[in-house]
């Protein structure tokens, strides 16, 4: 997949089937200034066969960044995300 106007931290991308029983959900991250990320085959795996010919989803693309600074002697993170997109995912025979 590729991607436009990333420029620092990441783009998070979450794929989630649900089958009559089960449910399956995987997360790649990528740097988002690379603008294209592959997920990986073993990854897509974990979706679940579809037994019926289809297994359906959702899948989400969050871009975040974070900064780790010190409170005191406290070591803190600051994490901020947005929903890019969210969509149907349909995996197939």
């Amino acid at each position: 997949m590729t991607w436009t106007d990333g420029t620092v931290g990441k783009l998070t991308v979450t794929m989630e089937t649900i089958a009559a029983d089960s449910v399956a959900i995987t997360t790649c991250n990528f740097d988002a200034a690379g603008g294209k990320g592959t997920v990986p085959k073993a990854v897509l795996a974990v979706l679940g066969k579809a037994g019926d010919g289809t297994t359906t989803g959702v899948e989400t693309f969050l871009a975040s960044n974070s900064k780790v600074f010190m409170v005191g002697k406290l070591s803190t993170t600051f994490q901020a995300d947005i929903v890019v997109a969210q969509t149907s995912l349909s995996v197939s025979k």
